[in-house]
């Protein structure tokens, strides 16, 4: 199985895969929708789960970074699909 798309520095990745593998592949299941709501909502409840988990400020941090990387790529694919077009 695939793991989560975390920095591998340090062990990170290792340990982070150790307590959240579950709630990455469950989030990736979620996030295969075009939905930007739906990514939204997929974030949230990862985020919601790593607090459960006992993490809570881990989880503000995680929702932080996958909604802001979310954020940046889609201005950039809209930016991007923009010019393109004009290209045509």
């Amino acid at each position: 199985m695939a793991r989560c798309s975390v920095p591998r520095i340090l062990g990170f990745g290792d340990w982070f895969d150790s307590r959240f593998d579950d709630l990455c592949h469950e989030h990736d299941r979620r996030y295969k929708t075009l939905n930007p709501l739906k990514k939204l909502q997929a974030d949230f409840i990862f985020a919601r789960g790593v607090a459960k988990k006992g993490y809570p400020e881990f989880g503000v941090v995680c929702f932080t970074i996958l909604i802001t990387a979310g954020t940046l790529y889609w201005v950039w694919k809209r930016a991007n699909d923009s010019i393109n077009k004009r290209k045509l």
